[in-house]
């Protein structure tokens, strides 16, 4: 069978699929036979769902490896609509596992395209860059990549993007913390924090590995070297695609104007992508909106403000209020004096334009046009200044963001364009502290393999340990990984096996099955010789009522300001793994996810 009568068969099976609610997938339809994972800490699944069982090995659950190249066998659409790839797998032995699509990255068998590769030679690619480029261009031909030559030697840039306070790195990750004097202190053997209580300053390993862009050619994290400049092709429609399924799908209030010709007109005022402003305040402000949308009144400073929109949260600085502190800058200021970029924004219109303006004015036209030059200022304007954050982690979260964004949209078929930075005298590569050299990827992967027939895999089966049949975590106690709204009888379903399952409350009380489960809960698990009680943690339940929304805000607010501490798992409930006491990032991550900007992860300790 041909390759493009694969790819053909490939797309009409696909909406087959999706419309007979199938989940199998005849292997015969790829049209590739590898691909590599993109990420840490994916799970192995042994079906294509979360809801399918985590692979674990003598006890020890197992992850993907980042860059980890793997036979695929076939494919599957699930019920959710979800693409997942079933694939071979070499741990102790080899296992057949599955893989979902986000966070894999096929790698299509082609000869190579001399004309391609006259263009990567005329751009000036070094060839430690060529092979990742080739991929991405066999997957989406229709994208470009643009060499952006800095002229800059590579160890002189790491080293100005390693000056103290440039480039900071949060966690509990020591390695990749700097020991230069006023980064860390010899004499008590302590770090020293640079903003809060733990961003500490990069060391120059950890720099050099985030700043070197072969780091991040795949097509995921390739969004933080998006240009961001006008693109004509972008039109309304397109845009509009980023826009179903949010407030924004429809007109824009006062202005009565649909909000995609808003957007692709701010673009084109300000030569900028109308696509991208559109996906930043997707980003920004959530699938329903926010304050900062709504031009509701609130008050500030015992005064009170009405009319106002900020779209890309422009002015929103860290702060427990930051979203009050952007509309303020929307206003014009306190006392609405300053009328730079068409403030004061009293209309989405006004908003969206200024904003783009205050963007373009303030990066793009600059040169500074894609997200990792606006972190990493390495043009000629400004060179190691003017840049945005000192998060040296930023960019790359920013560019899964990004990707995400476009790949739920449908907007990855479009012809995008993707500046790579090349310096001057670069290492064959650059790795984390205490991190193996990357995986390679070959270039030419199996030619015609034996490929196998996908049966339907049986959904995971129930054993009577509550921790491993729902997929939770346990450490000292403490359960987490729950899915939000668990109800109590979801763990009597585990009771199995002569196991007998008890949730009680946190006054002691019995609960019922039709009980949302919540933070502060113990549960009690019977197997017929001990009792074992565990206390439940829903990350961002501050409140400990099951649910996730501003009343959590309202409790973290009050422990940032010491009137009410957090305290036991309503603690743990505020805090990502790596933290020890509440933050303002406690803070920006609950609003994220009520936002429906990014969703808290239960899955972490």
């Amino acid at each position: 069978m041909t390759k493009r009568l694969k790819t053909l068969l490939a797309a009409v099976l696909s909406v087959l699929i999706i419309t007979l609610n199938c989940v199998t997938v005849s292997a015969d339809t790829i049209e590739a036979e590898e691909g590599f994972v993109i990420g840490e800490g994916i799970r192995v699944r042994l079906g294509p769902g979360v809801n399918y069982e985590h692979l674990s090995i003598n006890g020890v659950y197992q992850y993907y490896e980042d860059g980890e190249v793997l036979t695929i066998l076939g494919s599957s659409v699930n019920s959710s609509g979800e693409l997942w790839y079933n694939v071979k797998l070499n741990r102790d032995k080899e296992y057949i596992t599955w893989v979902r699509d986000e966070y894999f990255q096929l790698i299509v068998n082609k000869e190579r395209d001399p004309e391609f590769e006259a263009y990567l030679n005329e751009q000036g690619f070094p060839e430690s860059y060529k092979p990742a480029i080739r991929r991405l261009h066999n997957l989406y031909p229709q994208w470009s990549f643009v060499a952006y030559r800095t002229n800059l030697d590579w160890n002189e840039a790491v080293a100005k993007e390693s000056r103290l306070g440039v480039s900071l790195i949060d966690g509990n990750d020591t390695s990749l913390r700097s020991k230069r004097e006023g980064a860390y202190n010899p004499s008590t053997g302590q770090y020293i924090p640079w903003d809060g209580n733990n961003w500490y300053c990069a060391n120059s390993e950890t720099v050099a590995y985030f700043m070197d862009p072969r780091n991040f050619l795949n097509k995921m994290n390739i969004f933080m070297f998006l240009n961001l400049g006008y693109k004509e092709e972008e039109t309304a429609a397109v845009i509009q695609k980023t826009l179903d399924g949010t407030f924004m799908q429809g007109n824009a209030p006062i202005d009565n104007r649909p909000y995609a010709d808003i957007f692709y007109e701010a673009g084109q005022n300000n030569r900028i992508s109308g696509l991208y402003l559109a996906v930043l305040a997707r980003l920004e402000q959530g699938t329903n909106g926010s304050a900062a949308t709504s031009g509701n009144s609130f008050t500030y400073n015992e005064r009170t403000y009405s009319g106002l929109y900020n779209y890309f949260n422009i002015g929103a600085v860290s702060d427990a209020e930051n979203w009050k502190l952007g509309l303020i800058y929307a206003n014009g200021g306190v006392n609405g004096t300053e009328t730079t970029y068409g403030r004061p924004w009293n209309s989405p219109s006004r908003a969206i334009n200024g904003g783009a303006e205050w963007i373009a004015d303030g990066y793009i036209c600059d040169g500074q046009d894609t997200m990792y030059l606006m972190r990493f200022n390495v043009t000629p304007v400004g060179t190691y200044g003017h840049q945005y954050m000192t998060n040296i982690r930023g960019v790359y979260i920013k560019s899964e963001s990004m990707f995400f964004t476009y790949y739920d949209t449908g907007n990855l078929e479009q012809n995008l364009t993707f500046s790579i930075p090349v310096y001057e005298n670069m290492p064959e590569y650059t790795v984390l502290p205490g991190h193996n050299p990357p995986q390679v990827i070959p270039d030419n992967p199996v030619v015609n393999p034996v490929l196998e027939e996908i049966n339907d895999p049986a959904a995971a089966t129930v054993t009577g340990d509550i921790v491993s049949d729902l997929d939770l975590l346990e450490k000292e106690g403490v359960l987490t990984g729950f899915a939000l709204d668990t109800f109590c009888g979801k763990l009597q379903e585990s009771a199995v096996n002569g196991v007998t399952v008890t949730v009680k409350n946190s006054s002691g009380e019995v609960l019922g099955n039709d009980v949302r489960l919540a933070t502060g809960y113990t549960v009690e698990v019977y197997d017929g010789t001990e009792i074992k009680t565990y206390t439940v943690v829903i990350k961002g339940d501050v409140t400990g009522d099951g649910k996730i929304d501003v009343s959590d805000l309202v409790a973290v607010k009050l422990a940032l300001t010491g009137e009410t501490p957090l305290e036991g798992p309503y603690l743990k409930a505020a805090l990502s793994s790596y933290e020890k006491e509440v933050s303002v990032m406690s803070y920006v991550r609950i609003k994220r996810h009520i936002l429906g900007i990014k969703e808290i992860s239960q899955q972490e300790h």
